[in-house]
This record gives C-alpha cells, structure tokens and sequence, in this order.
C-alpha cells in the first residue's frame, strides 16, 4: 500500500522539498508581501448580506494577522477545504481558490505575475498542510501494524493518500516554479 502511494525516495519531490525547506522559504520571503489574516480556514469565513442586498464574505479571529507573502493566504483556506467539503477534488478546491484570489488582486489594481501567486500558493500549502496530511496517512498505517486494514480502515487511508498524492504534486510543482520566479 505504501509502495503504491509513494515514489521512490530518489524522485518523491516531497522529501525533497522538507530536505530543501529553506530554498522555498527565502524564495517564499522574496515574493511581494501582503496581509494575511493566517487562520483563513472556512470555519473563520462568513456570508452576510450587504446593505444593498448582495453578499460579502466576513472574516472572523484574526489573531494571527501578520504580513506573509502573496499566494501564502490560500494555503489556510484551501487546507480547510480539502477537509471540510467532502467529495470535493483538491484540485478543484485549488482551482477555484486560486482563481477567485487572482480575481481579487486584479480588482484591487494588482498586475503582477501569477506564476508569483501561484508559486506561494504552491510552496505555502506544502510546507503547511504536507506534513499535517502525511502525519495524518501514517496515523492510519500506525493503528494497525500487526493486521491487513479492514475496508473502513483501507478507505480511510485511500481517501487520506489521495491527499497525499495531490500534496506530492504540488510539491513537484513548486520545484518547477521555484526555476520559473528565481
């Protein structure tokens, strides 16, 4: 099972990417900085009518606000939806994150590059939620090391290595952009 999730470690660009952390974080730190509220998981994401009757999106808990690179805040958010939409593809999610995002800058002036965006949307996601979603998948294989998986358990760690799969991919893509904005 684990053969079949993971790549050989000689082209898993996951471990290399946790290997290499720090060339994704100068690279990420290089990138034009801008608010982030840091929590922007769905939970902490409203709708609200407006006054004029449309709706608007109202953030809550911004105890974490910081500065952080473009693209950065993406992570957050698209990490709490893999989780909480069920059904949903991750990169659907990402998609259609990344593209209301982009959406967003432009109507706020914004003409820089979306290589640039996408690259912090890319490298943040990964160094955020890649470990949380590989701790998850070997919390699956850890409770049961003496036994085959039942099929509750197999689904569950098929549906946590879908995940994980998405998360090698990006990390792959990461190192591609990672060429492409230095």
């Amino acid at each position: 099972m684990i053969r079949r999730i993971f790549p050989p470690p000689e082209k898993n660009s996951f471990v290399r990417l946790l290997i290499e952390w720090e060339s994704f974080v100068d690279a990420l730190d290089q990138l034009p900085q801008t608010v982030c509220h840091r929590d922007a998981y769905p939970t902490n994401l409203m709708a609200r009518r407006s006054e004029d009757g449309g709706e608007e999106t109202v953030a809550v808990d911004w105890a974490l606000t910081g500065i952080g690179p473009v693209g950065e805040e993406l992570a957050q958010f698209a990490f709490g939806a893999f989780y909480e939409l069920e059904g949903v593809e991750p990169a659907d999610v990402s998609r259609v994150v990344l593209g209301g995002y982009l959406e967003g800058l432009r109507e706020s002036g914004w003409r820089g590059d979306v290589q640039v965006v996408r690259f912090g949307f890319v490298a943040s996601t990964v160094l955020r939620a890649g470990l949380t979603w590989l701790w998850s998948l070997c919390r699956g294989f850890q409770r049961n090391q003496s036994d085959e998986p039942n099929e509750t358990e197999r689904e569950l760690i098929e549906k946590r290595a879908t995940r994980v799969r998405f998360m090698l991919g990006l990390a792959a893509e990461a190192y591609e952009l990672l060429d492409v904005i230095a």
